[in-house]
This record gives C-alpha cells, structure tokens and sequence, in this order.
C-alpha cells in the first residue's frame, strides 16, 4: 500500500508542503527569548531563506558557565505555520548541521529563571535542540506545546545529525510534563489542530529558553536540511 504522506518536506532551500500548498522559507521563523523577538530576516538579519542550503547563525553574547548570573538572550523557537491533521503521522525525521569556527562554546543558562543549581551542569542539559509541535490557540494552556523530550540532541560543533521521533503519545511531552500517553484526548486534539511545527533550543533547567555562542569564542551556524512528518 502506498505511504500517506501528510507532511512537509524542507530540502534544498524550499518547503514543500505534500498534497496541499507550497510555502518558501520565508514562513519560518526565529525567535529569541527576550520578548520573543522576531529576529530581521535575509539579508540583514540571522535568517538566509533564499540561499542553499537554509540556515542560521547563533547569536553571541554573554554565557555563564557556572552558577548563577544572568545572561543575554539566545535562539529558543525555529518553527513555521502548520495546519495538516497529524492523526495518522507515524513519524516526524529531520536532519541538521552544525558548522563552527574557532572554540565555540554554546550557552543554555541564559535567563534569570535558569539560574539555580541544578539547572548547571552536572544536573542540567547541556545546550539542545528538541522537536515540537505547537497547537492552536493560547500559549498559555499547558497543552499547547508538546516537546519530543527525550530526543532531545546535545548542540555540537561541526557535526551532522537524524533524528527520528515515533509520532507516538508517550514519545511526546506537554508544557508542564504530561506526556500524550497520560493524557491522550489532549495530545490527539493536538495533532488535530496543529498551528506550527519545528524545533527549540534550550538547556539547563528548560526546553526552550534559548541558545547562543559566548563572546570571543568562536561562531556557531545551524543547517536544516530536511524536516519531514509522515
């Protein structure tokens, strides 16, 4: 039986969105956690839609290694609008790369709230990046998000990684930690109407509170080279 294919394709500086309309990069999305600000797009901003491949480079800034100072803001959301029913996704796959120069030190203890203990290192993650899938309406309700937790992947300088997350309930985690297993009529209304899809970055105590590069160690570049549900 043919795949049901209801997804979208990022690859070779477009989106391709399967059985329904084509978008361009320009629908994607970077923003930091200072106020959520949308960061200015190609060519004066972070963001390179129009060239290939489709790519970002990290902020740099201020970035306590060790407990507890507030720092400046990073990355923390790269989404772009999505409406399809994921009911029968089985599973979401995406593909980046990291480039860097000089000794690139990533930073995730950005925000005042990420400043206690144990949200350094050894208790804390490390600077990750985590599939999403964001649902329509507020933020604000605890099962708007849902987060691909434990496949989370450590920021590395200078690598390639796939990661392949099972589009099942218990893979995927709500705001507040409930998983979709613990509250399936919550996470099926998700997948049923979805508003945006993508990844964040964070560490330390949070998903999501952001990434950047220390001042004057190098500079860090983050590649997607292919997002796809199916």
């Amino acid at each position: 039986m043919k795949q049901r294919v209801i997804a979208i394709t990022l690859a070779l500086g477009f989106v391709v969105v399967a059985h329904a309309q084509s978008t361009d990069p320009s629908k994607w999305s970077l923003q930091e956690w200072d106020k959520k600000k949308v960061f200015s797009v190609h060519p004066t901003g972070l963001l390179s839609r129009n060239t290939q491949p489709f790519y970002f480079d990290f902020p740099t800034g201020t970035n306590p290694q060790t407990c507890c100072s507030t720092a400046s803001a990073g990355i923390n959301y790269f989404t772009t609008p999505f409406s399809s029913d994921l009911t029968g996704a089985t599973e979401l796959v995406f593909t980046f790369q990291t480039q860097t120069t000089g000794n690139s030190i990533f930073g995730a203890n950005l925000q005042p709230d990420n400043q206690y203990s144990n949200c350094y290192a050894p208790s804390g993650y490390p600077a990750i990046v985590t599939p999403i899938l964001v649902r329509t309406g507020s933020w604000s309700d605890q099962f708007s998000r849902w987060w691909a937790r434990d496949y989370r992947v450590a920021i590395q300088p200078n690598g390639t990684f796939q990661v392949v997350v099972p589009m099942e309930p218990a893979k995927w985690m709500s705001v507040f930690g409930v998983f979709g297993d613990q509250n399936l009529a919550a996470f099926q209304d998700a997948l049923r109407n979805m508003a945006a899809v993508g990844v964040t970055f964070g560490g330390g105590c949070y998903l999501s509170h952001g990434v950047n590069v220390q001042s004057g160690t190098g500079t860090a570049r983050f590649i997607l080279v292919n997002y796809s549900l199916r």
